[in-house]
């Protein structure tokens, strides 16, 4: 599969985060122009959470859970038992004597 070709230039960014640039350095630490609290603040005022979508807020403006709707009734399966003998078992057989009996 051929690989993708590295894009020219700077992605458009919203004109309160021009100049904004996230990189990661060579100890995998994420190095950003931004601090992270402006940008948490930044997103939390421009983008819509889907996850809260659905939730409603009361009058003083926290949030409120709405019942969840139960996705199945069906239960779950159970996993088949293994058809191989367990390890507990072979040790239990293992330490019980051996009896032969010789038929010559």
């Amino acid at each position: 599969m051929p690989k993708k070709k590295p894009q020219d230039g700077k992605p458009q960014v919203n004109s309160a985060l021009e100049g904004y640039e996230i990189r990661i350095n060579e100890f995998g630490e994420i190095i950003s122009s931004i601090p992270f609290d402006q940008l948490t603040k930044f997103l939390d005022q421009n983008v819509e959470d889907k996850k809260l979508r659905e939730r409603e807020t009361n009058p003083e403006g926290y949030l409120e859970n709405k019942p969840v709707k139960a996705k199945s009734n069906r239960k779950r399966k159970s996993k088949p038992k293994p058809k191989h003998k367990t390890l507990e078992a072979e040790i239990s057989q293992s330490n019980e004597p051996e009896t032969h009996t010789d038929t010559n």
